[in-house]
């Protein structure tokens, strides 16, 4: 969105829609205007999305007649909108921006609602609750036909998520014990990949490099989607690997045993490292293929029965956990808002995971990361860092 569209919506004289609304003023501070606003907001969360224009009058027909600039300091304004969104509308709706856009006459600001996979909306104002939706060019309560779908379409999603990474984990197991390989799988899973929708187009994706341990991965199409993986061509792809599949989930692969030098365990530092550097980069690579939205994260250990954790203390102590009796481990799965993790937003993310992985070998914590996330070793951080530095090379 920009100066351009804002002339555009003018220009062509676009009509209000299922997806567009026209507000000639911005709300104000009183009850009843917040109640109005939140309840447009949260109607297109509860429909397709879609755009409410503040700063635009419409015609009576409801087609955009003339820019009506918004007096007040648009950043802060928008900054109020924003917080009365995220405190006044349950759950949280994801993507969400409101966004002030300067135009010759003066400036305007949209809030932008992306097409939501959660759900149903609910404004909260005090003790006044509604669930609204978009209708043609205005706005109803849901109906209870219409509640009860939104939740058993929530609840289905969720269980179908679960099915799907039970099923893919022991599909992956059946895989690598003829070769005897110890893997770990994390699963990226979009509730988009579940809902009808548009697909992600990976052939945006063909000329990307990403990278696992510092080495470039090649990208190539296969019968799942797209894989990237540093086997060469013709051969059976073993991990490390990311592959793409057609409907936007992501699944990322690597060895998880190292030898230390009487037998082979399973080095923690390693997962934490490939799981700061690994998730973004794939999140970034299917953010650019269309997927956006919320989703899942859910890790496994593969192959692991009989297995130590090999620990590395922040004093450089170096010693095993007791041996893990399971064949898979299986951590998670973590609820995602949207896929731009940064380090500050995945931290938490990974330190659950860790704690749980922790866990399964009779350890009590994690000591990798603070209580809020952030990484705590200097190992862990040293080499976060070197990852990320290779990240794009050459793109």
């Amino acid at each position: 969105m920009d100066q351009s569209w804002v002339n555009t919506l003018l220009n062509d004289r676009e009509s209000e829609s299922a997806i567009l609304d026209y507000k000639r003023a911005i709300p104000s501070k009183d009850d009843a205007s917040i109640k109005s606003f939140l309840k447009d907001v949260a109607a297109f969360a509860n429909a397709r999305g879609g755009r409410i224009v503040y700063g635009i009058a419409e015609d009576g027909k409801g087609r955009a007649a003339t820019l009506v600039p918004i007096a007040l300091n648009v950043d802060q304004t928008a900054l109020w909108m924003q917080n009365k969104i995220l405190r006044g509308i349950f759950p949280r709706i994801n993507g969400v921006a409101v966004q002030p856009i300067h135009v010759g006459a003066g400036p305007v600001i949209v809030v932008d609602v992306p097409v939501q996979y959660g759900g149903p909306y609910q404004v909260e104002v005090g003790d006044w609750r509604v669930f609204p939706i978009r209708a043609g060019v205005g706005n109803i309560e849901m109906t209870y036909q219409q509640l009860f779908d939104a939740f058993s379409l929530r609840d289905s999603t969720e269980s179908r998520i679960d099915s799907w990474i039970a099923k893919r984990t022991a599909e992956v197991l059946g895989e690598i014990r003829s070769i005897g390989r110890r893997v770990a799988v994390v699963h990226m899973v979009p509730l988009s990949a579940f809902h009808a929708g548009n697909l992600p187009d990976l052939a945006v994706l063909k000329d990307r490099h990403l990278r696992v341990s510092g080495s470039l991965l090649i990208n190539r199409f296969n019968y799942r989607g797209m894989m990237a993986t540093k086997n060469s061509s013709g051969t059976k792809p073993e991990p490390p690997y990311i592959q793409f599949y057609r409907n936007g989930i992501v699944e990322i692969s690597w060895s998880v045993s190292v030898n230390d030098g009487q037998d082979a365990s399973l080095q923690s530092v390693q997962t934490a490292i490939h799981l700061m550097d690994l998730i973004p980069q794939a999140a970034r690579a299917i953010q650019l293929a269309g997927v956006e939205g919320p989703g899942v994260l859910a890790m496994s250990y593969a192959n692991v029965a009989g297995q130590s954790l090999f620990i590395s203390q922040n004093d450089g102590q170096q010693y095993k956990s007791q041996q893990n009796d399971e064949s898979v481990l299986s951590f998670g799965p973590v609820i995602y808002e949207q896929l731009d993790l940064s380090l500050e937003q995945l931290g938490p993310t990974v330190r659950n995971l860790m704690t749980d992985l922790f866990r399964s070998f009779a350890m009590d914590d994690c000591f990798y990361f603070e209580s809020d996330g952030t990484i705590k070793s200097k190992v862990l951080r040293e080499h976060v860092a070197a990852y990320r530095s290779t990240w794009d090379v050459g793109q």
